[in-house]
């Protein structure tokens, strides 16, 4: 034996090298800290899958650095990134791919166990969360993209360890797909083109110029398609005759009753910002349109929307969850009508014992909830809203409303303040849900907020809230989005 030899083996059985320190960061944590992954961090977040990564698990993670989600944007995807921050591009990420496609290829990205680089290497297969496989040769990992260069692992940031697992930086995004194929996946406006239950859908479009817009790639949609026979109700509803015509030509008799700008209002309507599941929407509860400031409710199948005399719409089973390359599309069996074309004078509406979404008429209305969790919406007149038992929600739309949350803690929405508003009933549990447009920070609503004899008034420009027999708040009281 060598003195080398010999001096190696006496270090290390007299001085053995100290034991590698316990991690003490999840692998969400690291991902965080590490400027090398704010993408990641950003799509993750997209995804939902930051909260997975955050708590107690086993994972090996293979992570892309921003340059790797910027290699995929620009050269793969063929994106302008420049100039772009990397919130920005992840964004653009998931625009482009929609969220259910992020998210199969960010799980693509994670293996249950972890394992270091050498194992890895030693197995040859990664079995990925998402239940396909990709290849380890070498350094490089081969994934399902043909024409897409592989990635290879980054020396110096493998083998990072974390307590829910280990993470693997490499320099190009892996992908589940053949994104050239993935990438000529038909638009909404080419799925409501070539769908023979989509004719007078459409044609409508066409009609509106909106074709266009649900045909641009570059963008993300929901689409709630009434299908042929949800407009024939429609026009049966207004007493427009259509029997005698074609699908495709019931859209022009429409354009003529209603003109083309109501039509165009009624699309407009369809249609929610950003790709949404059937399951994503029914957990939302309330919908922001494409319609300046309309709104819809979702309860269960069931599609609340401004007309309370016209049977409201429902997803159609078997037609929901189309995926398109900008977006999804949801099937209904009805039209959604964003005013009450009865031009109703007010009334009173009631919810049932369970939890509802209650949307004012267009008149004056008195709105009570009942039992359950409620959403309730005022309409464009001087709306009375009364929660009841249960944690409720109450919207300001137009005019000036009243708001009574009852008992439970209720959350009175302003972030479409309008109005002179009065609250009756803010108590400690209650919370105030205000607009960043309005206030940019909670300092600027505190400094909003002054004493009269009535109570707290809140004023943003020419809208208010007023709190009755409140006489003071902090930031605990509100939320600003």
């Amino acid at each position: 034996m060598s003195f080398l030899s010999f001096l190696s083996d006496f270090l290390d059985r007299f001085f053995p090298p100290a034991p590698e320190p316990e991690p003490t960061l999840s692998i969400g944590e690291i991902a965080a800290a590490n400027d090398n992954f704010d993408i990641l961090e950003a799509a993750l977040n997209a995804a939902g899958l930051a909260d997975t990564f955050a708590g107690p698990g086993d994972f090996t993670v293979f992570a892309p650095t921003d340059a790797a989600f910027v290699e995929l944007a620009s050269n793969t995807l063929g994106l302008d990134v420049a100039g772009k921050s990397e919130t920005e591009i992840a964004t653009m990420l998931v625009e482009t791919l929609g969220v259910g496609t992020l998210t199969d290829v960010l799980t693509y990205h994670v293996r249950a166990g972890r394992a270091e680089v050498s194992a890895l290497q030693a197995e040859g297969t990664v079995t990925t969360l998402l239940g396909a496989t990709f290849d380890v040769n070498g350094t490089t990992l081969v994934d399902v993209d043909p024409d897409v260069e592989n990635p290879d692992f980054i020396t110096g940031l493998t083998d990072i360890q974390a307590t829910n697992g280990i993470i693997q930086a490499i320099d190009r995004v892996l992908l589940p797909i053949d994104v050239a194929e993935a990438m000529q996946r038909p638009t909404i406006a080419d799925v409501a083109g070539s769908n023979d239950s989509f004719e007078v859908l459409n044609a409508a479009l066409s009609a509106t110029g909106l074709d266009a817009v649900v045909d641009d790639r570059d963008a993300s949609f929901t689409v709630f398609a009434p299908t042929d026979e949800a407009f024939r109700k429609l026009a049966d509803d207004l007493g427009l005759d259509v029997s005698s015509l074609a699908d495709a030509d019931i859209a022009g008799a429409l354009v003529t009753a209603l003109g083309a700008e109501l039509v165009t209002d009624v699309l407009l309507y369809h249609v929610k910002i950003g790709g949404a599941s059937v399951a994503e929407l029914q957990g939302a509860g309330l919908i922001d349109t494409a319609l300046d400031g309309a709104r819809l409710g979702i309860d269960g199948n069931e599609l609340i929307d401004a007309d309370p005399e016209i049977a409201n719409a429902m997803f159609i089973d078997g037609l929901t969850d189309i995926t398109t390359a900008n977006g999804e599309i949801q099937a209904i069996d009805r039209v959604l009508v964003p005013l009450d074309l009865g031009e109703s004078e007010g009334g009173v509406i009631k919810g049932t014992q369970k939890k509802d979404v209650l949307i004012g008429s267009g008149g004056d209305d008195i709105i009570f909830g009942r039992k359950g969790a409620d959403i309730i919406l005022g309409g464009e007149g001087d709306d009375y809203l009364v929660g009841n038992r249960g944690k409720d929600r109450l919207v300001d739309e137009a005019g000036d409303d009243r708001f009574v949350g009852g008992l439970g803690a209720d959350t009175f929405d302003f972030t479409n303040l309008s109005g002179d508003n009065i609250v009756r009933d803010f108590f400690w549990r209650d919370e105030l849900l205000l607009s960043r447009d309005d206030f940019a920070t909670e300092q600027d609503v505190l400094d909003a907020a002054t004493v009269t004899n009535r109570g707290l008034k809140i004023e943003a420009g020419e809208d208010s809230i007023l709190l009755q027999w409140v006489h003071k708040i902090d930031a605990d009281d509100f939320v600003l989005v």
